[in-house]
């Protein structure tokens, strides 16, 4: 991933109980690293009860420490103390619903983002990886990462807003960040809503 051979860190990752994110943690512990998860199980999307599932999963894992904490609201710095590297996996996903609740989106997606960028300068951890999406290509999302930004949703804008954000942390703070640009990612305990995930249950 984005950490050295043999090297042993600390890593909080947000968003830990959704699909993504709690793969991840796995994946940390499974190289030999050690988490701290972090979710508030924003139901907007879909039931908190499958974010238990795996959270739930997660709770019995040795080398993950998982706390249930709303990153909107008041983050008391311990959060960040001793950590080495952040992943960023928390945010609002989906199209469609950003056209209905922006401020959701807004919130979750560029305010959070915000907060971590401020609080990973501050206790100047050397990694932060920032999640992002193909969304930020607009509706067709077929080229590499020279293709043109165009979102088309909130959605798209709110994580394209994120990433020039931390562009703008590293020019004035000298921030130094990662972007992913996720595209379609499937496989076990993927969203109920999205389309490989309906087509198999049908």
């Amino acid at each position: 991933m984005f950490l050295n051979d043999g090297e042993r860190m600390r890593v909080l990752v947000t968003g830990v109980a959704g699909f993504i994110g709690s793969s991840v943690a796995r994946k940390l512990v499974a190289d030999g690293h050690s988490v701290l998860g972090i979710d508030c199980f924003l139901e907007n999307l879909y039931p908190k009860e499958q974010k238990q599932l795996q959270w739930n999963s997660l709770s019995g894992i040795n080398n993950i420490e998982l706390i249930e904490l709303d990153l909107r609201g008041s983050v008391p710095d311990s959060i960040f103390e001793g950590i080495d590297s952040v992943i960023n996996e928390a945010g609002m996903p989906g199209l469609m619903n950003s056209w209905d609740d922006f401020e959701t989106y807004v919130s979750c997606n560029l305010n959070v983002t915000e907060k971590i960028a401020s609080s990973v300068m501050k206790h100047k951890i050397p990694r932060f990886v920032q999640i992002s999406t193909s969304s930020v290509y607009g509706e067709n999302a077929t080229g590499d990462e020279s293709s043109p930004t165009l979102p088309v949703s909130p959605y798209g804008v709110t994580k394209l807003a994120a990433e020039e954000l931390l562009r703008a942390y590293a020019r004035t703070h000298g921030l130094q960040s990662t972007i992913l640009r996720y595209f379609s990612v499937y496989g076990p305990g993927q969203r109920p809503d999205m389309a490989y995930n309906k087509i198999i249950n049908s």
